[in-house]
């Protein structure tokens, strides 16, 4: 009985051994995929803002922008050290729309559409990341995609990365989800925000 026990707890500590084995050599190869250079493809951007006043004199009033647009015309690379993403010389024109909708208590108001045809960069950057799980990695600073808008230009909230390896291509799929709430004098202001990004690279 003893013996058998003793065999058992071998079993399963050789078996905890290989799975530790087998993640660590999963992590390795991971990262030897991930670091190099990469050839900036292009990027689209799913995008649906929000900014509701709740309890004014007039009523709900809520302003929606959906934005949606491919990149064209792209240039630059993309770099990934033990921990750092290095963007040089990133270029692309926007091609896309902007939609606004304004509601006013959950009835449409008002709505209309334009048109963006935006050229941008180059640029450079630097941002930290750091490795969650194999397919998978977090930007604390942010990542290294501009988003426009309709307040402008503005860098990419802190956040984490989808990786998918397709051949010599790495797809960077990035989603973005807040809500802020402020209240005062009994009117409340509420903001919302669900954006995704697909990038796609090419192994230099």
């Amino acid at each position: 009985m003893k013996r058998t026990s003793l065999s058992l707890v071998a079993i399963i500590s050789l078996f905890l051994f290989s799975c530790q084995k087998e993640d660590s050599i999963g992590e390795q190869k991971a990262e030897a995929e991930l670091k190099g250079d990469w050839k900036f493809l292009n990027f689209d951007l799913d995008a649906v803002t929000s900014s509701e006043t709740i309890g004014g004199d007039i009523g709900n009033i809520k302003s929606e922008f959906i934005t949606n647009y491919l990149t064209e015309n792209e240039a630059g690379t993309i770099s990934f050290s033990d921990n750092q993403i290095f963007s040089h010389d990133l270029a692309y024109d926007v091609t896309g729309s902007i939609l606004m909708n304004t509601y006013m208590d959950d009835d449409l108001i008002m709505n209309f559409d334009s048109t963006l045809n935006i050229p941008m960069g180059p640029s450079n950057s630097t941002t930290d990341y750091v490795r969650v799980t194999e397919d998978s990695i977090y930007c604390p600073n942010g990542s290294f995609i501009q988003i426009e808008g309709v307040e402008g230009v503005e860098q990419s909230k802190p956040g984490g990365m989808k990786l998918k390896f397709e051949g010599d291509k790495l797809i960077l799929t990035i989603t973005q989800k807040d809500v802020q709430t402020i209240t005062e004098e009994g009117i409340t202001q509420e903001q919302k925000s669900d954006i995704k990004m697909i990038a796609t690279l090419q192994r230099n």
